[in-house]
């Protein structure tokens, strides 16, 4: 039972870092192209973690089922009067009358 677990526990960590090094690939082709990077997240939902160093927010979150990079020039600029989005998973956040 313990080595199923340990089994299980290996697996999710393999599977955690290989989203980050997906993500790092994301990273370090948009820094050599010059792109100002915002967040750097691996995970979904909540952020546990996230310190800032220079520009960009290295993050963990709550769900580690994927991982994502925020670029800028990812979304279009805002209206007037809106906020603008910063990362995809605002997608579904409530918007008001446009």
């Amino acid at each position: 039972m313990l080595l199923y677990i340990l089994g299980i526990v290996i697996v999710a960590i393999g599977f955690i870092v290989s989203i980050g090094l997906h993500e790092l690939g994301h990273l370090s082709l948009a820094r050599l192209f010059k792109v100002r990077v915002g967040q750097y997240m691996i995970g979904f939902g909540l952020t546990r973690f996230s310190p800032t160093k220079g520009e960009t927010e290295y993050g963990i979150k709550a769900i580690p089922l994927g991982g994502y990079i925020s670029m800028a020039g990812m979304y279009p600029p805002a209206h007037p009067g809106e906020k603008a989005r910063m990362s995809g998973t605002d997608t579904f956040a409530v918007q008001g009358d446009g």
